[in-house]
């Protein structure tokens, strides 16, 4: 996981644990986007606002959010992103183990561009994600 130069993904989630599974599906998948790890929400708020005060820093092309995390959680995040003029653009998936119809709901009445169920088998998350990030990353457009 990089935390320097230009990043094309800023995760946010608080498990380290998920955090690394993610790093290794998008190995796996031979996805070569510079990743930006942040365990909380302060931290990727300070992400995003370097960001933007800086010319020289570019904004991640996505932002995979985890819901549920200590303190701030993912849908206040969200709800900072979109209240945000230069951030409100930025694709935001959320990317959950939970399938409580409420998450999915309050995700997209909140902004978020996709919501994705984390799988539980390592190929499948790792294709969920394969197919997550190439689709916001490389075919999306903003």
């Amino acid at each position: 996981m990089n935390d320097s130069g230009d990043i094309s993904i800023l995760l946010v989630e608080d498990s380290p644990t998920e955090a690394n599974l993610i790093s290794l599906a998008l190995e796996d998948q031979k996805i070569n986007e510079k990743l930006f790890w942040a365990n909380h929400i302060d931290a990727a708020l300070t992400f995003l606002d370097a960001r933007v005060n800086s010319p020289k820093l570019s904004l991640p092309k996505l932002v995979l959010l985890d819901l549920h995390m200590p303190g701030l959680g993912g849908i206040d995040l969200l709800k900072i992103i979109r209240a945000n003029k230069q951030l409100q653009h930025l694709p935001v998936v959320i990317f959950s183990s939970s399938s409580a119809p409420e998450d999915i709901e309050n995700s997209y009445a909140n902004g978020a561009n996709s919501y994705v169920q984390k799988p539980t088998d390592f190929d499948e998350f790792a294709q969920a994600l394969n197919s997550a990030v190439n689709y916001w990353v490389k075919i999306n457009h903003y």
